[in-house]
């Protein structure tokens, strides 16, 4: 998966989860609700093929996505 496939958005709350920022955190920073970051969470974890936040920003991180 290449990061031009996520939105600016998405790398934004990749790079909030891999420092511990909560959900509802990034939610709040974002101005949106938390159902649309859940969703994105969601949505980025199937387009990676991984099972959790944690795998999101394992994966990001081994694929530069952030450092």
């Amino acid at each position: 998966m290449a990061a031009c496939r996520l939105t600016p958005d998405e790398v934004k709350i990749i790079d909030l989860l891999s420092q511990g920022v909560q959900v509802k955190v990034i939610a709040d920073l974002m101005g949106v609700p938390r159902g649309a970051v859940d969703y994105r969470v969601r949505g980025v974890m199937a387009l990676m093929g991984v099972n959790s936040a944690a795998g999101i920003v394992g994966k990001a991180f081994r694929q530069g996505i952030i450092q």
